[in-house]
């Protein structure tokens, strides 16, 4: 649990991420268009797209 809680302390805190609980996520995930779940559905786990162009 300890290495768990240095990552959230360190990853967490970065810009541009937010942590959540997995029922945020799934809450997030509900009120989403299924085009934009499809979208994100297609890219490969470390992918990281230019998110201002992405999902439009």
């Amino acid at each position: 649990m300890k290495a768990m809680e240095d990552v959230m302390k360190d990853v967490c805190r970065r810009d541009g991420v937010r942590c959540v609980s997995f029922r945020q996520v799934a809450d997030w995930l509900d009120a989403q268009d299924p085009k934009v779940l499809a979208k994100l559905r297609g890219l490969d786990p470390a992918q990281a797209p230019d998110w201002k162009t992405f999902l439009k």
